[in-house]
C-alpha cells in the first residue's frame, strides 16, 4: 500500500494590525491557519483526513513579515511543514489504514463499478 500525504489549508486566521513599535506596523499578520493533512490510499483510493489549527509566531521585526498580498500557498504549506509534527501525522494515517485493512479484491465482471 501506498500513501499519498498532502497538505490543505483550509483557513488563514488574519490580525489586521500588528503594532511592532512606534513607527512599525505590519497590516494583515496571520496568526494562525486552519488546514487538513490528508492521507491517500492510492491503491483504494480512500482518505484518511486531519484537521487542525496552528498558531504562527508572530513577527517581531519586519524582516521576517511576509506582506499577505505577496504570500504563496507553498509558503504556508511550507510553515506547516517546519511547525506540526509531520511523522506523527503520517503514523496516525498509517496507523488507521492498517486497522481497518484496507484491502482491493479483483472485482468480478459483472460488478457495476
Amino acid at each position: 500500500m501506498t500513501i499519498i500525504y498532502e497538505f490543505k489549508i483550509l483557513k488563514l486566521n488574519v490580525l489586521p494590525t500588528l503594532k511592532l513599535n512606534e513607527t512599525t506596523t505590519l497590516n494583515n499578520v496571520i496568526t494562525s491557519i486552519i488546514f487538513n493533512y490528508i492521507g491517500t490510499n492510492t491503491l483504494t483510493n480512500q482518505k484518511c483526513i486531519i484537521t487542525n489549527e496552528i498558531p504562527l509566531t508572530l513577527p517581531t521585526t519586519n524582516e521576517n513579515y511576509t506582506d499577505f498580498n505577496k504570500l504563496t500557498e507553498q509558503e504556508c504549506k511550507n510553515w506547516l511543514i517546519t511547525t506540526v509534527n509531520v511523522e506523527k501525522y503520517n503514523k496516525q494515517i498509517n496507523d488507521y489504514f492498517d486497522d481497518n485493512k484496507i484491502i482491493q479484491l479483483n472485482v468480478p465482471s459483472w460488478v457495476v463499478n
